[in-house]
């Protein structure tokens, strides 16, 4: 049986901002394959993740598949250690906060799970150019409600990045952001990629890997 240590998942192309910062490239209109997940899933059989990023795009416009996403941990009786969801903030419907607690308590640390909310000056300046309105983060609490408050977490407030990823639009502006390492990236067309190859170009042209190749 296989484990593995840090897992991101992307749950969507699609996304209501646009980012200068931005490392993905510009929103496609696709979402996870939860098909191609699963299968990955069962190939490499996987029976824990210790960390579990859910990414975007941006996630909360993929509510159907983080419920999918649950019910395939469930069904496989993969254990989940800790959660975490990597969200711009603009959209908290009821649905996705739902989605988001049931995966939280799922995991087996629930109170260690993140809820991290973006918020650097690009996507303050992504809001004010599409108009979109700044939730803030005591709403954003409330609609987590008292038990998973304290999961709340601020991302990137002080736009201070060590080292340069040249990738999506951040590649264009010349945008200094952190590289992640050891960790596995999992497209929504379940292909898997090293930390460094995150922008949609980069995967277009890049072979990918498969999970199994990561278990040892």
């Amino acid at each position: 049986m296989g484990e593995i240590n840090f897992l991101v998942v992307e749950m969507t192309r699609r996304c209501n901002l646009r980012c200068k910062h931005c490392l993905r490239g510009y929103p496609e209109p696709t979402d996870l394959d939860c098909k191609e997940f699963t299968n990955e899933l069962i190939q490499a059989k996987i029976n824990r993740i210790n960390i579990l990023t859910l990414s975007g795009g941006e996630p909360s416009l993929n509510v159907s598949g983080l419920e999918n996403l649950l019910e395939v941990l469930k069904f496989l009786k993969i254990t989940l250690n800790q959660c975490c969801i990597a969200t711009n903030g603009t959209y908290c419907s009821k649905q996705f906060i739902q989605a988001i607690k049931k995966i939280f308590k799922y995991s087996q640390k629930p109170k260690e799970c993140i809820f991290a909310v973006s918020r650097t000056s690009y996507h303050f300046e992504s809001m004010r150019d599409i108009g979109i309105p700044l939730p803030s983060m005591a709403y954003i609490g409330y609609r987590l409600g008292k038990k998973l408050e304290d999961n709340l977490y601020t991302m990137g407030a002080d736009d201070k990045f060590d080292e340069i990823v040249a990738e999506g639009r951040a590649k264009g502006f010349g945008i200094k952001l952190p590289e992640y390492g050891n960790v596995i990236n999992m497209n929504v067309y379940g292909q898997v990629f090293s930390a460094s190859e995150l922008s949609y170009e980069t995967q277009r042209n890049a072979e990918h890997r498969h999970l199994i190749d990561f278990i040892k």
